[in-house]
């Protein structure tokens, strides 16, 4: 098992490849995936290895605008910074032998380590990670002293709406392709946005908090004993208003005097339009039927007969001889309702 060895000398951050082979194709590959992540350096220094002074990676060099530049033959120290952390990254492996675990494993705590650890060279004491990434690495050492919690109002990104245990809430419940809105319990929170719900059928549920809407209790609906029996359950018009917060006590009351006061007057006008449905009298008759009744005392019978066919049909006259009562227009009594596929949106 070979180790391609990586430092940055502004920031001293690290990198630690393993491989198989040390051919110019494996290191190109390699040095390509860490430079895809930070970069292509102005600068690359290396020693005189077959795979540093191949065509092949000259090209890559020239490609990509890397000056390559090689060290002194048989004087390593030409390359102090990277030579001085091979020895650290030797005996960091060695102590980690007796400690059990991959090679790998002790690969990956090195690198965790030597980059949240401060260095004299760095400026302020800071850490390679400090330089590199702007922050310091969280490592397990976190765990020993507590997290300061500065609290400044409200946090970016926090939700505006939150849920307690215990909180009686809807649910969105797929189910192939399909969603409904399901009655149940906050049980615990997971996360910032994240519940899990326990459902009426004891089924669990974990929702984010966009696919929750409060739950009005039951008690504040049992006053709506007049809602028919198959819009009982809890619809998408109750969530609307429940999430607005409105109330339709008084407005239910004002609509069931405002039907009432429909009905009498209804009733009110059917009294009216059958009293007038009587015989027409001089008192009564409208001003065809007087024009029909004058100019049928004329003496010439042609005038009475043009004023008969001039009357309509559906109307008497004096000498009609015809005892049908005129049938005036009525408004229709009927209440007219709404239809079956809006009941379950009712509330009163």
């Amino acid at each position: 098992m070979y180790y391609l060895l990586v430092i940055d000398t502004f920031t001293k951050w690290p990198e630690i490849v393993a491989t198989t082979t040390m051919t110019a194709k494996t290191t190109i590959r390699i040095l390509r995936e860490i430079f895809s992540r930070f970069g292509m350096p102005n600068v690359l220094v290396s020693d005189n290895g077959t795979q540093f002074t191949s065509t092949e990676f000259e090209l890559f060099c020239t490609i990509n605008g890397i000056e390559h530049l090689r060290t002194a033959p048989f004087h390593p120290q030409s390359n102090g910074q990277a030579e001085r952390f091979v020895d650290t990254f030797k005996r960091a492996l060695r102590k980690m032998e007796g400690e059990g675990g991959s090679v790998q494993e002790a690969v990956d705590i090195f690198l965790m380590t030597y980059r949240s650890t401060p260095h004299k060279l760095l400026e302020r004491n800071q850490s390679p990670a400090e330089l590199m990434l702007g922050r310091r690495l969280r490592t397990c050492m976190e765990l020993l002293r507590p997290t300061m919690n500065v609290s400044s109002g409200v946090k970016v990104g926090e939700p505006l709406r939150k849920y307690e245990r215990n909180d009686l809430v809807y649910a969105k419940q797929y189910y192939r392709n399909k969603w409904k809105w399901v009655a149940g319990t906050v049980r615990k929170r997971l996360g910032s946005v994240m519940y899990e719900i326990v459902t009426e059928e004891n089924r669990f549920l974990r929702s984010h908090i966009n696919q929750m809407r409060s739950r009005v209790c039951d008690e504040r609906r049992q006053g709506r004993s007049h809602i028919p029996d198959g819009s009982k359950s809890y619809q998408m018009l109750d969530v609307l208003l429940d999430a607005w917060d409105i109330t339709l006590n008084g407005t239910i009351e004002s609509r069931q005097e405002n039907a009432e006061s429909n009905i009498e007057i209804a009733r009110s006008r059917d009294r009216e339009s059958s009293s007038s449905a009587s015989f027409p009298t001089s008192s009564s008759s409208s001003p065809l039927l007087l024009s029909s009744t004058v100019q049928s005392d004329s003496p010439t019978s042609s005038s009475s007969e043009e004023v008969r066919s001039a009357t309509s049909p559906g109307f008497a006259t004096a000498d009609s001889g015809s005892s049908t009562p005129v049938q005036p227009l009525r408004r229709s009594t009927r209440i007219r309702r709404s239809p079956q596929w809006m009941e379950p949106y009712r509330r009163y």
